[in-house]
């Protein structure tokens, strides 16, 4: 029999887990507030479920607010147990919860609370699906859940004039812990990702000063490498690592020392990252950014494939309705917010998730619409983040890589509807294809042979830029020739200016590797990747800029430790080395049908394996012969020449290359 599992109504306790994580935000001595709308939990849940006893049963309740049962249409308090005799029963709860979230555990012989339950819609019939995360302890309510703790030793403890210097060796996510110190002590605690950082108190973000209590031992988590404690030193100091249980699926390994450990420390990066939420950085902001997120969801598909991760994410991003603003306020970011749904559907198969997110997809979208200029293009308007990168470019107007965006989206809306028998999504397929046209005919320059950055005033732009004319092969909007124009005239352009941002270097990697052009992989991942190992990184920063020298890589937007050095952006190794070294891809949802091209990189050895739904895909090349080895059926295996061969399961599939 199947454990009972705290329920509530989907997407409520995300909301309320976003709720806090979002407030806990810190900056030079005080709190930094996001600028978007929290949207909290309805404080009242009505759960429900047909079920069929087959004889007397007690059943008992647990909920976190207050809350009754309604059995058969009468009420009964959750003093005591409720008797179901034998036969059908109609089995409600109604919860209230105006602080947290209103959730229920129940237990009972054969009736227990798990997602078989619905949510009322509060309209007439039970249509809403329930969450759960796994909590199967009644007395751990879900508005108390925190993340698990674990002891964590530090590298060394250094005495100086004034205090100590603890080094954890490091980046790392600790509550730090006070113990024997002498109540009334006053301390000056200041976190740092640097050793720069965490000696500098007056321009820290993380710094506080604190009189010891009973009360206060225990410091709130916090991101750092280095603490330095000014004051007197009483008594000893400890740490907890907070962190999200992962089991780590993916691997890869190869004959290059500094391609592991490029693996490995994205890896890391991508794990201090991955809590409640995926987060862009555990730092500055720790908060959810959907362009980030986005990103993040690729490199969790080929290293922990843990999609509940992913869901949450997503609902958290989303909110309800009504909609007054984009996603982070950033336009980008909403279309990236709908266009995840048709990855994750791909890599999951994962219908629910769709399904139960459709409403807040559709009504998403029509915001968006309603928001496009007289040309049916969008464009920022009063409000409206218009980001697509930290870049040197061109903002006005309507974006190109802003239409591919929105684009996609349109396409992704009415991939959905046909999947869930709306039949009045056509009308997104139409207004795609209708935003597709208008790409060709506003952007692209033939006598550049490139896409121009805007289309403002009702002319395009002069200027040429890499991004749009990245996601012209990214999101397939380049046919062969454009493809070729493109790659000579912006890719290999050194007039055209270079990506400087981890974030974006993402999409370039995988448009050189889209391209064929994997050696240049390899050469970025070595100098930028690289270049941040060289400098002492043990986790990837949020942007790395070569020609800075010493504590000026720490500074940024203004602040001289402002930039994150533990940023998931800078995880998409991960992804770059499994999609395409590794070469594994799935062709139809969740893998029921799957391709393995590799591409060695110019590497002379390569093993590794990406995690499906239902097992793993092995592969080794070593010598020119390449070893597949997986337990699910549908896979090709496809030679660097175009032959195509079937992967047969449970056994060593042996290629020559």
């Amino acid at each position: 029999m199947n454990k009972p599992q705290w329920i509530w109504s989907y997407g409520d306790f995300e909301l309320y887990q976003h709720i806090k994580m979002s407030l806990q935000r810190e900056a030079r001595g005080g709190f930094e507030l996001p600028c978007w709308k929290l949207y909290p939990p309805y404080p009242v849940a009505v759960l429900g479920k047909d079920v069929e006893v087959e004889k007397d049963e007690e059943v008992f309740a647990t909920v976190d607010g207050v809350g009754q049962w309604r059995i058969d249409g009468c009420r009964y308090g959750l003093e005591r147990p409720v008797t179901l005799t034998k036969g059908h029963h109609f089995v409600e709860i109604i919860v209230g919860n105006q602080h947290g979230v209103p959730a229920v555990f129940i237990e009972g012989e054969t009736v227990i609370s798990d997602t078989t339950w619905r949510s009322y819609d509060m309209g007439c019939n039970y249509q809403m699906p329930t969450g759960s995360f796994e909590m199967y302890d009644k007395n751990l309510k879900p508005s108390d859940y925190e993340l698990p703790c674990t002891p964590i030793k530090a590298e060394s403890i250094q005495e100086i004039d004034t205090g100590i210097i603890v080094d954890f060796g490091k980046e790392t996510f600790i509550k730090f812990v006070l113990e024997g110190f002498n109540v009334g002590t006053e301390l000056k605690i200041c976190y740092g990702e640097s050793i720069e950082e965490s000696n500098d108190y007056d321009h820290a973000p993380i710094r506080e000063t604190i009189t010891v209590d009973i009360d206060n031992m225990i410091r709130p988590a916090r991101a750092c490498r280095y603490v330095r404690i000014d004051g007197e030193i009483s008594g000893t100091v400890s740490a907890l690592y907070e962190y999200l249980p992962l089991t780590m699926r993916g691997k890869f390994t190869c004959d290059d020392e500094l391609i592991n450990k490029i693996y490995d420390v994205s890896e890391y990066t991508l794990r201090l990252n991955s809590r409640m939420f995926l987060q862009d950085g555990i730092k500055r902001d720790r908060w959810v950014w959907s362009g980030d997120a986005y990103q993040s969801y690729f490199a969790d598909y080929y290293s922990y494939f843990d999609f509940p991760l992913v869901e949450r994410t997503m609902i958290a991003l989303r909110g309800g309705d009504p909609i007054f603003k984009h996603i982070n306020t950033i336009v980008d970011y909403s279309f990236y917010w709908i266009i995840a749904f048709k990855n994750h559907y791909l890599y999951t198969g994962d219908l629910r998730v769709i399904k139960n997110n459709y409403d807040n997809i559709i009504s998403l979208m029509q915001f968006c619409i309603s928001r496009a200029n007289e040309d049916g293009l969008i464009e920022g308007l009063f409000g409206d983040w218009v980001f697509i990168d930290w870049a040197d470019m061109e903002k006005d107007g309507a974006l190109c890589a802003m239409q591919m965006l929105y684009c996609k989206a349109l396409e992704a809306t009415a991939y959905f509807g046909e999947l869930l028998g709306d039949a009045s999504a056509t009308k997104y397929a139409d207004l795609a294809k209708d935003v597709k046209g208008k790409i060709y005919s506003y952007y692209w320059n033939k006598e550049k042979g490139a896409f121009v950055t805007t289309y403002k005033d009702g002319k395009p732009s002069q200027q040429i830029r890499r991004h749009a004319n990245l996601f012209a092969i990214i999101f397939d909007f380049a046919d062969e020739e454009t493809i070729k124009s493109i790659v000579t005239n912006v890719i290999e352009n050194d007039d055209v200016p270079q990506i400087t941002t981890p974030y974006f270097k993402y999409y370039e990697l995988e448009a050189l590797c889209m391209v064929g052009n994997t050696k240049e992989v390899m050469k970025r991942l070595r100098s930028y990747w690289g270049g941040m190992l060289d400098l002492g990184a043990t986790t990837f920063w949020e942007e790395y800029d070569p020609t800075l020298s010493g504590a000026e890589h720490y500074a940024m937007y203004g602040q001289p430790y402002d930039k994150s050095l533990c940023h998931a952006w800078g995880a998409s190794p991960i992804y770059i080395l499994g999609r395409y070294c590794l070469g594994v891809y799935p062709t139809s949802p969740a893998y029921k049908t799957f391709e393995v091209k590799p591409d060695t990189f110019g590497l002379n050895n390569i093993s590794g394996s990406v995690p499906t739904p239902d097992g793993d895909i092995a592969i080794e090349i070593e010598d020119g012969i390449a070893n597949v080895l997986t337990t699910l059926s549908g896979g090709t295996f496809i030679k660097p020449n175009g032959e195509r061969c079937r992967v047969q399961p449970n056994v060593v599939n042996r290629f020559e290359m």
